[in-house]
């Protein structure tokens, strides 16, 4: 695995929104999150244009709370459980990694990054934690899925 730490800039998105906190074990139904967003966003006739997860305060680690996030060009009207807003742009130091595979990777890569911040004399510095999808699993194999982990460091 490559990760690298350095200052990262993402811009600012529009997007679309379900906000969750799910106990660590049921990280994998976020995907059903990503589909009620995606097919809001399609039946009220959005554009999209990138999606990612934050992880904007695991403190606890036992609890995420998530925000599943799709970009979009321009806002839709929002319903009970999905919102929009402006992610504002950031600029910081992270630690950052590419998977290329399955989701179901994701767990043993987060490990590794942690052993490489580590390794670094870093520490998690606050934030929010990236999860971005560069390519969409509709598209492409499963084994040339990319995700780019994203991590705040000090």
């Amino acid at each position: 695995m490559n990760f690298e730490i350095k200052q990262k800039l993402i811009e600012s998105q529009n997007v679309m929104y379900i906000s969750k906190s799910l106990p660590h074990e049921k990280l994998h139904e976020v995907g059903i999150y990503f589909d009620k967003v995606m097919q809001y966003i399609i039946s009220n006739g959005g554009e999209i244009t990138g999606s990612f997860l934050r992880y904007v305060d695991n403190s606890t680690m036992q609890l995420m709370n998530l925000e599943i996030c799709i970009a979009v060009k321009s806002f839709l009207p929002e319903n009970d459980e999905i919102k929009s807003k402006t992610i504002e742009e950031t600029n910081e130091i992270m630690a950052c990694g590419i998977l290329k595979g399955s989701y179901s990777g994701l767990g043993e890569f987060y490990k590794q990054m942690d052993d490489f911040i580590r390794a670094q004399g870093k520490t998690y510095a606050d934030g929010a934690m990236w999860e971005i999808y560069l390519n969409n699993p509709a598209n492409v194999p499963e084994d040339e899925l990319l995700t780019e982990i994203l991590i705040p460091v000090k």
